[in-house]
């Protein structure tokens, strides 16, 4: 049975608990399968700039506003037959030939299904700080929630996010913890949740930010 059978198999459930818990968050980020040392593997790319070989995976989880897993939205792998090009040769490259498009595909793929439906909130880390995914069209009932990456111009007096956010009153506060690793002892750290306005994104069709470089990767 192939991978797409799987997924879409396990996608049929996945939709109906999405559906019913209404409010979605539709988490995706990369993580790498290492395989250097399994020597019979074959057709292993890439996996950063060491010699190291695997595979890339991608995925989507779904997550209810209560913090419970819904399952797999999307996923997709791939490997690299070369490491990476220097930066100012990647930027030359169109979005579709980029490894970022990647977060336009999965945020598109996430909403089959679901359009309409329920509200969802794609959830994603700096590296999805892309023009071309604010720019791309989304369902109603969907929204973006990136961290930023760039300090993008906004539809606000400020001018620039960053700004905008130093500038906007404090909502609320959590304590995380924070691990130990070697440059710094584990600790609590506090943690600000500034206006709803500092979210880069938006729930409009069209960007509420001015192009800056996209990724370069």
């Amino acid at each position: 049975m192939k991978k797409t059978q799987i997924l879409a198999s396990h996608r049929e459930g996945v939709v109906r608990r999405c559906v019913e818990a209404g409010v979605v968050l539709a988490i995706q980020d990369t993580t790498d399968l290492e395989y250097t040392t399994h020597e019979a593997t074959k057709d292993l790319g890439y996996i950063n700039q060491t010699p190291q070989q695997g595979i890339k995976v991608h995925s989507c989880i779904a997550v209810s506003s209560k913090g419970e897993p819904l399952g797999m939205l999307h996923q997709q792998s791939w490997t690299r037959k070369q490491r990476s090009g220097k930066k100012k040769e990647r930027k030359k490259k169109p979005i579709q030939e980029k490894e970022s498009y990647r977060w336009l595909q999965t945020a598109k793929g996430a909403e089959e299904g679901l359009a309409e439906k329920i509200q969802l909130i794609h959830v994603a880390d700096r590296e999805a700080d892309i023009f071309e995914l604010f720019a791309q069209k989304r369902s109603a009932n969907s929204e973006l929630l990136i961290r930023g990456e760039y300090n993008r111009r906004v539809k606000e007096e400020m001018g620039y996010l960053l700004p905008m956010i130093e500038q906007g009153s404090i909502l609320g506060t959590m304590t995380i913890n924070l691990e130990r690793n070697p440059k710094r002892r584990a600790r609590p750290r506090n943690i600000a949740n500034p206006r709803d306005e500092s979210h880069t994104g938006s729930t409009s069709k069209s960007p509420q930010t001015s192009q800056s470089p996209s990724s370069g990767n």
